[in-house]
């Protein structure tokens, strides 16, 4: 048996949903779509919800609707994937990254705070994003966005699930807009997926419009509609809304079991000298996404890559959820953010997913003790 850091989880409720959606009328913009949407604003308890055809489409019209423009910049960390850079350089923007704290490995608020002291042309939107699952300091982060006039995008592509103090992320009560994924390794899977939420109806309006090329129907011409203003397709079908919207009834079960996991790698490899792992704030709840392990600090970059090949030839595939953004080659960039980097040196993402047993947990921590005791 193979290992690797995600695997879905499909039962028989969620074929039945799938199933039932292609008996539908309508394949897109259909019941479906509107059910996933109410059940989101339910549980999150939000005013608005849009399902998009994945995380990026999300990212891209949220900042579209906060009215990102060229002359504007944005704020995020080095540790995310490339949508959260590229949806807003493909609006022309410019983006600022701003290093990790070495412990929760989001954005270092203390950093962010001496940024905005030092320069007077201040970002139009801050992204924090929530890693691995584990929530950013929101109120924190609210009172420096709302002293300097700053919009807030939470990526939340992680963090479906996840809590900050009392609050579900996603509820926006610190924040503008709150995105989260649907991608195959993610909390739920709607096979590929995005929601926008918010408590904004103009923002609401603005990215429900622009997901659908900007038509509406015509009032002139009802029976065709009109373009209203440019726009893109980013509409989910409802054969991924129905699978969505099955997934989301099982969230906080999914949740439950990775946070189980996640205790017992603890459990586990807390007996290895000089090993960490990320910190989650306290009174905060993760959605356990990724189990992240900090490998000794004596160790480089030749020692983690025979780590990695001895552990693969045990089909254990570690991987690193990401790259930080200014060391690939795209947005490469001669600012060092020195956390970012020494968490590229450190740190590998554990097979954590639903149906992953203890047996099989004890197993990879057995591996990866006997392979780090040669180092």
């Amino acid at each position: 048996m193979s290992f690797y850091y995600s695997k879905h989880h499909i039962n028989k409720s969620d074929i039945l949903h799938v199933t039932n959606s292609l008996h539908q009328s309508f394949l897109s913009q259909g019941k479906y779509k509107k059910k996933l949407e109410k059940l989101v604003k339910r549980i999150f308890n939000v005013k608005y919800c849009l399902a998009v055809s994945n995380c990026t489409s999300a990212l891209h019209l949220s900042y579209l609707a906060l009215g990102l423009k060229s002359n504007d910049y944005v704020i995020t960390t080095p540790l995310t994937w490339s949508a959260t850079v590229s949806s807003a350089l493909n609006c022309g923007s410019r983006v600022k990254l701003i290093d990790i704290d070495s412990q929760t490995l989001n954005i270092d608020l203390n950093k962010l705070e001496v940024f905005l002291k030092k320069n007077k042309k201040k970002p139009k939107i801050i992204i924090p994003v929530h890693y691995g699952g584990s929530p950013v300091d929101l109120e924190r982060l609210k009172e420096i966005s709302s002293k300097y006039k700053i919009k807030i995008v939470e990526d939340a592509a992680h963090a479906m699930g996840s809590k900050f103090k009392k609050d579900l992320i996603g509820n926006c009560k610190y924040s503008d807009i709150t995105v989260f994924s649907m991608q195959p390794a993610k909390p739920i899977t709607s096979g590929e997926g995005g929601l926008i939420l918010t408590n904004n109806k103009k923002i609401f309006e603005t990215t429900s419009l622009l997901s659908k090329h900007g038509s509406v129907v015509s009032k002139k011409y009802p029976w065709t509609q009109n373009i209203k203003n440019l726009g893109f397709n980013y509409k989910l079908s409802e054969l991924n809304c129905a699978l969505a919207y099955s997934q989301l009834k099982r969230l906080f079960l999914i949740n439950k079991r990775k946070e189980y996991l996640n205790s017992l790698y603890r459990k586990e490899l807390s007996t290895i000298a000089g090993l960490s792992f990320q910190k989650i704030l306290p009174g905060c709840i993760s959605s356990n996404h990724l189990f992240t392990v900090l490998l000794p600090n004596n160790l480089n970059y030749k020692d983690k890559k025979k780590i990695f090949q001895k552990m693969k030839k045990k089909k254990i595939f570690l991987t690193l959820k990401y790259m930080p953004i200014d060391c690939n080659t795209a947005y490469r960039k001669k600012v060092i953010n020195k956390n970012s980097e020494n968490f590229f040196k450190r740190a590998f993402n554990f097979p954590i997913y639903f149906s992953l047993t203890k047996k099989q947990l004890k197993f990879i921590c057995n591996c990866f003790k006997s392979v780090l005791s040669e180092f």
